[in-house]
């Protein structure tokens, strides 16, 4: 980070940091993905505290282990929801790979899902770091401010903190989180018709089929 041109900014839940640092795992040209995610939103773990402390620098190793353990939590919730909805493990049998054959062969479908609902809790509560509950965002400088409203919010310390706080919203109100099948990118739909990321995201795919199309005539 050059921390001359850098500025200070407030973090805040569901700004869309937690969709867009997951998709840096999935570009071909992850350092320039990264350089534009840090001029966006900054550094994962040093902040406005360290400014002129000349420390700011992070490594892209360090921070895809961290995208992986982010995305891997995420990808849990996800099978782990889809399980309960249609009645079935299914879903999370892929994830018996991270077991021994013995010991997966005596899983029962209560333990998966025990397993899987702990390991969430676990991984979330773990990512949360150092973020404190406060009251927020509500401000006076926010268009929906309604003066005597106040909200219980996750006051995240660092960037990597707002990510996983953002994943605890989302799983703390049982909101659903989607792949897209053009782009293969998580997102969390806005209704249950929402297929695609974007919009943009479905234009796309429609002339890609379209072109398939007309190139098997």
């Amino acid at each position: 980070m050059d921390e001359d041109r850098a500025e200070r900014y407030m973090l805040y839940q569901n700004s869309g940091l937690l969709f867009d640092l997951a998709g840096l795992a999935e570009g071909n040209n992850k350092p320039q993905a990264a350089l534009a995610f840090v001029r966006r939103y900054g550094l994962l773990w040093h902040g406005a505290q360290d400014l002129g402390s000349g420390r700011c620098r992070e490594s892209l190793d360090v921070w895809f282990e961290a995208i992986d353990y982010l995305r891997f939590a995420m990808a849990l919730y996800q099978s782990l929801r889809e399980s309960v909805r249609i009645g079935s493990t299914a879903p999370l049998r892929k994830f018996d790979r991270m077991m021994s054959a013995d010991i997966a062969k005596q899983v029962t479908d209560e333990i998966r899902l025990g397993v899987a609902h702990m390991t969430v809790v676990n991984m979330i509560t773990d990512g949360l770091g150092e973020c404190r509950l406060g009251l927020g965002p509500n401000r006076i400088d926010r268009e929906d401010f309604v003066p005597g409203t106040f909200a219980l919010s996750i006051l995240p310390a660092k960037l990597l903190d707002a990510a996983w706080s953002e994943l605890a919203y989302i799983v703390g109100t049982r909101a659903e989180i989607r792949t897209c099948p053009g782009c293969g990118s998580y997102f969390s739909p806005e209704s249950g018709k929402q297929k695609y990321c974007t919009k943009s995201c479905a234009s796309t795919s429609r002339w890609r089929r379209w072109k398939e199309r007309q190139g098997s005539k």
